[in-house]
């Protein structure tokens, strides 16, 4: 392209980026009630209006049916076009749940994996305990202990209550590691100090 044509198509982008943004503007006056009395339906027409700026509060709307009939299909779809743009952890995390759960979409492991998976390759939290979850169980992936411990200790890290009561169980069990009641106990305290109730029940039993 010349430059003239890349300046003028700069500008065109910058106008319909500049249009979305004040779509987005009014769809946030009339979700939040900001100025104008609060109608979900209207922002809803606004937030569509916007494009890709808003694609994520669409998904969001359709997921909980605010202003809209529910509907986890036309969820899904905006989901996957808000991850496309941007790689939020929010997104991935609902996508990976989804195909994990079969919400507007067959339940399908593999896909489920592919998100959760690169949810935890951003260090998140519940990312790492899913793909630690998949990995224990061969869901979406080959079964494998060893990989399972790896991504609950990476979560454990972060202060989970799941993986460390996750972790806790393999201890128990032996799974990926040597059996060990001692470091099973212990695990599990962890989780019910940081409030998982399971890992509570479970101590009092090893302690007796």
């Amino acid at each position: 392209l010349k430059a003239a044509d890349k300046d003028k198509n700069h500008e065109i982008n910058q106008k319909s980026n500049n249009r979305d943004a004040a779509r987005k503007k009014v769809g946030d006056f009339y979700y939040y009630g900001n100025g104008v009395n609060q109608d979900y339906a209207k922002s809803f027409e606004w937030y569509q209006k916007a494009g890709k700026s808003s694609i994520g509060k669409v998904a969001e709307m359709y997921y909980y049916g605010i202003g809209v009939t529910q509907d986890y299909s036309k969820a899904l779809d905006s989901y996957l076009k808000a991850a496309q743009s941007y790689s939020h952890d929010h997104y991935l995390r609902r996508l990976g749940d989804m195909y994990f759960q079969g919400k507007g979409t067959q339940q399908d492991y593999h896909e489920a994996f592919k998100w959760f998976n690169e949810l935890a390759q951003m260090e998140d939290w519940y990312g790492e305990v899913m793909v630690g979850l998949m990995y224990e169980h061969g869901k979406g992936v080959r079964q494998d202990y060893i990989e399972a411990f790896k991504w609950y200790k990476k979560a454990a890290k972060q202060g989970s209550s799941s993986a460390q009561f996750c972790i806790g169980a393999m201890y128990l069990n032996g799974h990926g590691v040597r059996q060990s009641k001692t470091q099973a106990k212990e695990w599990f305290g962890k989780s019910c100090d940081n409030g998982e109730q399971g890992g509570c029940d479970i101590y009092r039993i090893l302690n007796k």
